[in-house]
Parts: structure tokens; sequence; C-alpha cells
């Protein structure tokens, strides 16, 4: 569950969000739909924890374990929240698989992977039909390619929230 009371947030004296609330149950889904500049992406950056609200509070429950995002570290949420940036900066000579193996630092004790790490990201790529291209330079994509890489990415995270 996502809960957020009152939330404010701006940047330096423009304010993007004010007095906002909403509950998101386990198992929902939601869409954010609004006009350019309106506060989405903000909003998702502070429910993700890489902004602090102003004012107000941002909760997230999951598996009984309780949180406000931007007071625990960020590895922490990364456990819970998975998040795909407008904008991601992605190293164009990286292949698609260690693009979406990226995701798997989150969950990961090392900053080596194991099968199942592989397993996992295989099974991502699959689904958003890119498997074939696990071995591709980023620089060789297609945009839209390289979308879905970044979907499978945020996916082998395997978070409640995404």
């Amino acid at each position: 569950m996502i809960r957020a009371e009152e939330v404010e947030f701006s940047y330096n004296t423009r304010v993007v969000l004010r007095g906002v609330s909403f509950s998101i149950g386990d198992g929902e889904m939601v869409g954010m739909i609004g006009p350019n500049g309106s506060g989405k992406t903000t909003l998702l950056r502070l429910m993700s924890g890489i902004l602090r609200p102003t004012s107000g509070n941002i909760n997230i429950a999951i598996n009984g374990l309780s949180f406000e995002p931007f007071y625990i570290k960020r590895r922490s949420v990364a456990k819970y929240v998975s998040v795909l940036p407008q904008n991601p900066v992605v190293p164009d000579d990286f292949t698609v698989e260690d693009v979406v193996l990226m995701g798997r630092y989150a969950v990961s004790r090392s900053i080596s992977y194991n099968r199942d790490d592989y397993d996992i990201c295989l099974r991502a790529m699959s689904d958003v039909g890119i498997a074939h291209l696990k071995d591709r330079l980023v620089r060789q994509l297609s945009g839209g390619e390289l979308k879905r890489a970044l979907i499978a990415r945020t996916l082998v995270q395997e978070t409640d929230i995404v």
C-alpha cells in the first residue's frame, strides 16, 4: 500500500505539488495523467525517495514493513519500488543483457551476478520481446528496442511497486 497525506513539494519558490493525498492498495494498478509540468515525475521521485516532500508524508507498506522512502537508503527502497526514469543514462557500449542486469544490483548481495540473476534477466527480456537482442550493443538498438530493454531492467528488480 502507498499512502500520501497532504504532500507538498516546491522547487525553490515554485510550488509543484500542493495538498496531494491518495491511497493505493495492494494489487491496485494506477496510472497518472496530466499536462506537462503538472508534477507527475516529481510525485514518482517523492515515492521512490529521490526527493523529500516539502511537507506532508508518503508511506509505503509492503510485507509488514512500513517506511517513508526518503528516510531509508535508496538501495533499500529499490528492493520494493522500481522506477523507469524519463531520460535514463545508458552506456552505449554495454550489451542489452548488461543493461538489463543493472536492475538486479538492488536485489543482489554483491556486484557479481549468479545463475538466478541471469535466468531472471533472460525471462524479463523474453517478456518484452528482446531476448534475441541480448548480445547486441545498446548503440545498435532502435529507440523502441532500447525502451524495451529499460522496461526489462525495471522488471528484473522484481519489486511490488513499479
